[in-house]
C-alpha cells in the first residue's frame, strides 16, 4: 500500500491526498486530481477502493458492522458461497443492479430481456478461470429467500438435455431456452412467481382465457423438454424470432394448438392454412400469444403463426421464418451437419433448466438490434475487440436443488480439440478441484 501511495502522490501531488476518517474511527484516503476522485482503504489484508466517497463509506460500514447486522451476511447461502477458499478470481452478481446498470442501453422493444433478468434470481457468486482461448465463470445462483424470483421455478425441474441442434439455423445469432421436465409444475410455481414478481403475466394468462377461451394449464401440460427463443438472421440482414416447444407428443400438440387456433376464430371461419413443402404453417391469430403464455421475454409478436416441425411446435410473427427454418433443414444448413457447432455443443451445452447464447461473430447486428442509441454510443470503437470474441453462453442446472451456473465466453483462433477440465456440480462441491 505504501508503494501504490507513493505512486499516486507522484501522479496527484501531495495537496491531492487527503487522510479522510468514518464514525468509527477507519482511515481511509481520498485521491483528487481535477474533477477526478478516487478513494482507498487497507485493513487486515483486504484492500478497498471507490471512485466514491458513499461507497468507500459502505464497504467501511460492513466492515466494522456487527456481523449479524451485515446486508451481506444476511444472504446465507452467498455468505456460505464466499467462505470457500480459492486462488482464483471470483465475481459476485446482483440481477436488481445489472438491471439499474443496463437499461438505460437498451431498447424499448429489447427491454422484455431486462424484465426477466430485473427478478432472475437474488444473486450468483462464481469462481472464474482462464484456459487457451476461454474463460470460463462457475459457481452457483441463489434465488431469495425473502421473494419467489424465476430462479425458485427451475429448482423444481431436472435437468433437460439439449437436443435442437438438428433444427438450429447456421444464421442463429442467439437463443434463451427453458428445459421443463414437469410442465404442471412449472405453471403452478410459475403462477407464485408472477403473483410476486410477473404481474403481467397473470394478465396475459386472463386475456387468453376470457376472450380466446384458450386454457394456459393445458398449454404447460402438454411440454416436456425445451422452450426455446431463437434469433436468426434473414435474408434482409434483419433478425427475426422462433420459438420451438418440445411437446409430450407432438401429435397431440398438434391436435391442440388447431383446437386453440379455432377457437380464435369466428364460428364462420375456416383455419388460415398454408403447406410448404412437407409442412403445414397455420395462423394462430393477430394476438403475441407466446408473449401471453409464457411472460415478457417471449414477447413482441404482434401475430402468431405455427408449424409442428420435427418433434417441435414451432411459433413465428409471420410464415417466412418457418419457411426459412424448412429450407435450412432441408440444405443440411443447421448446427448437427456442421463441425464447428457439433463441436460446441458437445463441449459446452450439458444437460440444463435455463440456457443462453450469442453468436459474438455477429454481435454487432445483434446489439444494433437491441442497444439504444445511448448503448450503442458506448460501444463505439470496440468492434475489434468484439470480433475476437466467437461465443459467449450461461447454462444453469438444478442439482439438488442448488443451481449449478456456468458461464463462457470463448475468442476467436480457439480451434483446438483437445480436452480440458470441465467443472460440474459435483466436482464443484469439492474444495480441491474449486482451488
Amino acid at each position: 500500500l505504501n508503494i501504490l501511495l507513493k505512486g499516486l502522490k507522484t501522479d496527484f501531488g501531495k495537496s491531492g491526498v487527503e487522510i479522510k476518517k468514518t464514525g468509527s474511527g477507519l482511515e481511509y484516503y481520498k485521491l483528487k486530481k481535477g474533477k477526478d476522485e478516487f478513494y482507498i482503504h487497507k485493513s487486515s489484508g483486504l484492500l478497498c477502493v471507490s471512485f466514491m466517497d458513499e461507497g468507500m463509506s459502505s464497504i467501511l460500514g460492513a466492515l466494522t458492522s456487527n456481523q449479524k447486522d451485515s446486508e451481506f451476511v444476511k444472504k446465507k447461502k452467498l455468505h456460505e458461497a464466499t467462505e470457500v477458499t480459492t486462488e482464483n478470481l471470483n465475481v459476485y452478481l446482483n440481477p436488481v443492479m445489472l438491471f439499474q446498470a443496463i437499461n438505460p442501453l437498451m431498447k424499448d422493444a429489447s427491454k422484455s430481456f431486462l424484465h426477466a433478468l430485473e427478478h432472475f434470481a437474488d444473486n450468483a457468486f462464481l469462481d472464474i478461470k482462464f484456459d487457451d482461448g476461454a474463460v470460463y465463470f462457475n459457481g452457483f445462483t441463489h434465488d431469495s429467500d425473502t421473494a419467489f424470483t424465476f430462479a425458485n421455478c427451475l429448482k423444481t425441474q431436472k435437468p433437460i438435455p439439449f437436443s435442437l441442434k438438428s433444427m438450429l439455423p447456421n444464421r442463429t445469432l442467439s437463443f434463451a431456452y427453458l428445459g421443463i421436465s414437469d410442465g404442471v409444475l412449472f405453471k403452478h410455481n410459475l403462477e407464485e412467481y408472477s403473483w410476486s414478481s410477473d404481474k403481467p403475466l397473470q394478465d396475459g394468462w386472463s386475456v387468453l382465457h376470457k376472450t380466446f377461451q384458450i386454457n394456459v394449464d393445458d398449454v404447460y401440460k402438454e411440454i416436456r423438454g425445451e422452450v426455446v427463443l431463437v434469433e436468426v438472421l434473414n435474408r434482409f440482414k434483419t433478425i427475426d424470432k422462433l420459438i420451438y416447444i418440445k411437446p409430450v407428443s407432438i401429435e397431440k400438440a398438434r391436435g391442440q394448438y388447431n383446437e386453440m387456433a379455432l377457437g380464435v376464430l369466428d364460428q364462420d371461419k375456416d383455419l388460415v392454412r398454408e403447406q410448404y413443402k412437407d409442412v403445414e404453417i397455420t395462423q394462430m391469430g393477430e394476438f403475441d400469444f407466446p408473449g401471453k403464455v409464457f411472460g415478457s421475454y417471449f414477447s413482441g409478436f404482434e401475430s402468431t403463426y405455427y408449424a409442428a416441425i420435427g418433434d417441435y411446435i414451432v411459433l413465428s410473427e409471420s410464415p417466412q421464418p418457418l419457411k426459412a427454418l424448412v429450407n435450412d433443414m432441408e440444405e443440411d444448413e443447421v448446427w448437427s451437419r456442421s463441425l464447428e457447432k457439433n463441436f460446441l455443443v458437445e463441449r459446452y451445452f450439458t444437460d440444463a433448466n435455463f440456457g443462453f447464447y450469442v453468436d459474438l461473430n455477429q454481435a454487432i447486428t445483434w446489439l444494433n438490434s437491441n442497444l439504444s442509441p445511448k448503448g450503442q454510443a458506448s460501444l463505439k470503437g470496440m468492434d475489434d475487440l468484439l470480433s475476437q470474441v466467437g461465443m459467449f453462453s450461461i447454462q444453469i442446472t438444478n442439482e439438488n436443488e442448488k443451481l449449478f451456473t456456468s458461464m463462457i465466453s470463448v475468442f476467436e483462433g480457439n480451434d483446438k480439440r483437445e480436452t480440458v477440465e470441465v467443472v460440474t456440480p459435483e466436482t464443484l462441491e469439492d474444495a480441491s478441484v474449486l482451488n
